[in-house]
C-alpha cells in the first residue's frame, strides 16, 4: 500500500485532512520512476487551455497517472469555486516529461495556499524521473513564496528532498478482470451473497451523466448533513460532469418502486477507475416496505463513502484500456 504524505512548505500544519467525499484513489505514485536519472535541462513552464490535449495525453499514457491529474480536475475547481488552476509541465527535446497540476486557493481573510490537489486525497507530480519531480517541486515552492502562502503537495510516496511527513491514508487498488462474473467469483461467499440479494430483490442500476446528478446529490447531501460534515455544492458535481465528459459516469441504484437508494460517481483514467464519491440512503430513509431489506446492502465502506452501501469505493485497475 502506498502511504499518502501531504507536504506543506512555509506553513504551520504538517498535513491536510482529506475531505470525506474523496476516495483514496487520488494520488501521485512515484513507484517505477527512474531513480537517480536526471534529464538534461528540462524546461519548466506554465501552460494554458490551448495545450490541454497534450497534457491529458501525457497523463493517460502514463500507467501511474490518475483521473485527478487530468486537466479536468483543476477546471472543475475553477468552474465551481472560482479558484484558479495552474498547470506546470516539464519538457525535454522529446516532449512533455512531467506535469504538476496546482490550484491557487484564496483564504477568507487574505493569504492562501497552493495545493496539488484540493478536494481529493492526493494529487502531486507525475513525471518520467526523479530529477523532473524535483525540478517541478522547486518551481511550485518558489511560486508559493511569491504568493506569501503555503504549498501543499499530496503524494503517495515520500519525497526525500521535501521533508518527512506521513499520514495514515493509503491507496487501495483492486485489479479488475475482463468480466463481472470473474470479479464476482473472486469475492468471498458471504460478499457474493450480499451482492446478489439486492438483484434478486429487484433493485436495478442506471449509468449516466449529468442528468443523474440531482438524484445523486439528493442522497449524498442528506448523508453528509446527517454526518455533520460540510458538503460540496451542487455546482461542483455539475462541473465534474461537464469537464470530464465521457470520462465520468454517474450510477444510481433504484428500488423496485423506483426510489433512488444509492448513487456514486466514477472517474476514468486509461489505467484506473476511481470512485471518489458514493452514498446510500439508510434503511430509516426508505419507505417502510424496504426497511428490512436494507441490511443485506451493508458491505465494507471506505472513509470516502457515506452510508451503509460504501462497498469498494476506491481505485480499480481495469484489464482493458479506457
Amino acid at each position: 500500500m502506498n502511504v499518502i504524505s501531504p507536504i506543506r512548505i512555509n506553513g504551520a500544519s504538517n498535513g491536510v485532512p482529506a475531505a470525506r467525499m474523496s476516495a483514496p484513489s487520488c494520488k501521485t505514485d512515484l513507484s517505477g520512476v527512474r531513480q537517480g536519472v536526471v534529464l538534461e535541462d528540462p524546461e519548466i513552464r506554465r501552460i494554458d487551455d490551448s495545450e490541454r490535449d497534450a497534457w491529458d495525453q501525457y497523463v493517460l499514457r502514463n500507467p501511474r497517472g490518475t483521473a485527478y491529474q487530468l486537466f479536468s480536475w483543476g477546471k472543475s475547481v475553477q468552474r465551481a469555486y472560482r479558484f484558479r488552476p495552474a498547470y506546470w509541465v516539464a519538457e525535454s527535446a522529446k516532449g512533455i516529461c512531467g506535469v504538476m497540476p496546482l490550484v491557487e486557493m484564496k483564504g477568507l481573510f487574505g493569504g492562501g495556499r497552493i495545493v496539488s490537489l484540493p478536494y481529493c486525497d492526493s494529487g502531486g507530480i507525475l513525471a518520467d524521473d526523479d530529477g523532473v519531480v524535483q525540478a517541478l517541486y522547486q518551481e511550485a515552492s518558489r511560486g508559493a513564496l511569491d504568493h506569501r502562502g503555503s504549498f501543499v503537495l499530496r503524494s503517495t510516496e515520500e519525497l526525500a528532498f521535501a521533508g518527512r511527513n506521513r499520514t495514515g491514508k493509503v491507496r487501495m487498488l483492486l485489479e479488475l478482470p475482463g468480466d463481472s462474473e470473474r470479479l464476482l467469483s473472486g469475492l468471498k461467499a458471504k460478499v457474493r451473497s450480499q451482492v446478489r440479494k439486492p438483484i434478486r430483490d429487484g433493485l436495478s442500476a442506471r449509468m449516466g451523466g449529468r442528468e443523474l446528478i440531482p438524484e445523486f446529490y439528493r442522497i449524498f447531501s442528506r448523508n453528509m448533513r446527517d454526518l455533520g460534515s460540510p458538503v460540496h455544492s451542487r455546482e461542483w458535481f455539475d462541473a465534474i460532469t461537464v469537464e470530464y465528459g465521457d470520462r465520468v459516469r454517474v450510477a444510481v441504484v433504484y428500488t423496485p418502486a423506483g426510489e433512488a437508494a444509492a448513487a456514486g460517481i466514477a472517474l476514468f483514467h486509461s489505467a484506473t477507475v476511481s470512485l471518489p464519491w458514493a452514498s446510500s440512503m439508510t434503511s430509516e430513509s426508505w419507505s417502510t416496505s424496504w426497511r428490512r431489506r436494507a441490511t443485506p446492502w451493508r458491505r465494507r465502506s471506505s472513509t470516502n463513502a457515506t452510508g451503509p452501501c460504501g462497498g469498494w469505493w476506491g481505485a480499480f485497475r481495469p484489464s482493458t484500456a479506457w
